[in-house]
């Protein structure tokens, strides 16, 4: 496989976990 492409993937899935980690803690 294309490295390039997993290391995406794998960026946007930690980018995506990590607003999913800030909006849960959010006071609201």
């Amino acid at each position: 496989m294309n490295h390039d492409l997993v290391y995406m993937i794998k960026l946007q899935a930690n980018m995506f976990n990590g607003a999913h980690v800030l909006l849960d803690e959010s006071p609201n």
